[in-house]
């Protein structure tokens, strides 16, 4: 990641004492990845916005209240400071495939991903989010045995793929189809 010196200026200064428009909101809360842990999630949530609305209703009105309070808004304005990084960091991901790539350590071919990540090779797979493909992995190999997604038994192949790579301390990120490096659906960064 590159790094730019910004010369502090008075006029720097000047936007840093200023300070975001008011209100300012924030709400930091622990999350859980496993049951039954994670059935708590919603609630402590919930407990969080109720504290933030009785901290706004003490300098707002109800009505600005509730509009600052609603989801769309939270999401509308998290989103607003969230994108540019979230942006990047995708960029970041897909070029770091490309450079893997390019020295054979980039991988998005089904069978070799599946294979790597059985190995504990992969350090970052990315899953274009939505892709599905019908079948089953064999963890111990890595062997991918494709199928119909009728069958009741059939799971969705990159789905344990991305668990796969989890459990072998891998990273797995979902990526919107405009952001992918392959047109694949999967593109694996290679450890070794």
């Amino acid at each position: 990641m590159t790094q730019t010196n910004t010369l502090l200026t008075n006029e720097a200064l000047a936007d840093l004492e200023a300070g975001p428009p008011a209100p300012c909101l924030s709400l930091y809360q622990p999350t859980h990845r496993h049951h039954p842990e994670n059935q708590q999630d919603p609630i402590r949530y919930g407990n969080l916005v109720n504290a933030l609305e009785t901290s706004l209703l003490q300098r707002h009105s109800p009505s600005e209240t509730q509009r600052l309070l609603t989801n769309d808004a939270l999401r509308e304005r998290v989103w607003q400071t969230v994108e540019p990084h979230y942006t990047a960091k995708l960029k970041h991901w897909a070029d770091e495939f490309a450079v893997a790539k390019s020295k054979g350590l980039g991988v998005d071919e089904l069978t070799r991903v599946a294979a790597a990540a059985a190995a504990g090779q992969i350090a970052t797979l990315l899953i274009e989010d939505g892709r599905q493909i019908p079948g089953r992995i064999t963890a111990a190999t890595g062997q991918v045995q494709l199928a119909e997604l009728g069958d009741p038994e059939v799971d969705d192949v990159l789905d344990d793929l991305g668990q796969l790579v989890h459990r072998k301390g891998g990273r797995t990120v979902l990526v919107p189809a405009e952001y992918m490096p392959t047109d694949t659906g999967i593109a694996a960064t290679c450890r070794f």
